[in-house]
């Protein structure tokens, strides 16, 4: 959430504090006089502690199902990155002929050139494939898309996945790496040992 969202809702929160307190004083006091304003400031102190509770739990709890969904997600990763890359490369490719769940093009590529700079094996990925995509989800691996990474000129762009995350190499190498530019060193980034097992560790979220 960003600094003004916030700051938008915190501000919606105190109006509709103040003025529940405001309603609830109106009610139980014969005008607006000492008591009224005794009442009022007693109403918002109880509303607004209970309001910072409410909360300050709900944080709590995310954060909570935050820590164990990422827990999950290095569980699930440390099993796929255990299987041997013809193993792994056998069960994409399974999972690519469903058309439930993968959009698959298959087509050579009009420019071999254009893969020179990729590993043997993400080489033959994409002279295989044209374009993959999950469809229930945001991964598109684009032949077309192949370049310099617009988030870090050190990778070369092999895809995308949600919002500004890419999915990105070094030339060369067949490690995939995920980043979204806020990284600021490879120990922050989300990286599988091929591409084979990036497709199967997002084929097991999305289709467990």
């Amino acid at each position: 959430m960003s600094g003004e969202s916030a700051i938008k809702i915190s501000v919606q929160a105190a109006a509709g504090i103040l003025l529940a307190g405001a309603l609830i004083a109106f009610v139980t006091t014969d005008g607006i006089g000492a008591s009224f304003f005794v009442v009022l400031v007693a109403s918002v102190v109880v509303i607004g502690l209970g309001w910072l509770a409410l909360t300050s739990g709900l944080s709590r709890a995310g954060a909570r199902s935050q820590a164990e969904t990422q827990k999950e997600q290095e569980e699930q990763d440390e099993v796929i990155f255990a299987v041997p890359l013809a193993e792994a490369r056998a069960q994409v490719e399974s999972l690519l002929a469903d058309p439930d769940k993968f959009e698959c093009i298959k087509a050579p590529p009009a420019d071999p050139d254009v893969l020179e700079s990729l590993a043997p094996g993400l080489r033959a990925f994409f002279t295989t494939y044209e374009r993959v995509r999950i469809l229930h989800g945001d991964t598109d691996l684009d032949r077309g898309s192949i370049g310099p990474s617009t988030l870090n000129a050190r990778y070369l762009r092999i895809g995308s996945d949600v919002e500004h995350t890419e999915l990105v190499v070094e030339p060369g190498e067949e490690t995939v790496f995920e980043i979204d530019g806020s990284e600021r060193s490879e120990s922050e980034m989300q990286a599988y040992p091929s591409i084979y097992h990036s497709l199967l560790s997002l084929a097991q979220t999305i289709y467990p």
